[in-house]
């Protein structure tokens, strides 16, 4: 997976690897993702008590530090696909990974966000410190 573009005359391709230099990242062999019953289980850790949903979490179901995190981790990386009183189940790999203090692939993360804008009907750029840290280095 990678974004083709042209910047000010010149050729750019952003792909993970490109992303992994560009923002200093050793993730290469990270987690990706977690199983249902580890989600689950660190869910009741951080206190949260409603029901899980499908597409989304409510973040008033944390208690109040873990419910901090959740909604800056939703400020900085949410794809503003849901309201504001919710976090992609998406978006709780990176949180859980930092809970349990995993590793996790960041980078593989951040081009699924960059990509996934650039089909949609009217493309969009997410996180624009990122990019301008990729595409000047």
């Amino acid at each position: 997976m990678a974004i083709k573009s042209e910047v000010l005359n010149q050729k750019i391709l952003v792909n993970e690897a490109t992303i992994r230099t560009a923002l200093q990242l050793d993730d290469n062999n990270h987690v990706l993702t977690f199983i249902r019953a580890q989600k689950d289980d660190v869910l009741k850790q951080m206190g949260y008590h409603t029901q899980t949903q499908q597409r989304a979490i409510n973040k008033h179901g944390f208690i109040k530090p873990w419910q901090y995190l959740v909604t800056q981790m939703s400020a900085c990386f949410s794809m503003k696909v849901i309201n504001h009183h919710e976090v992609s189940l998406r978006l709780m790999e990176p949180i859980l990974a930092l809970v349990l203090k995993e590793p996790y692939n960041f980078s593989y993360y951040l081009m699924i966000d960059f990509s996934s804008n650039m089909w949609v009907g009217k493309p969009f750029l997410m996180h624009p410190r990122f990019l301008t840290k990729i595409l000047t280095s």
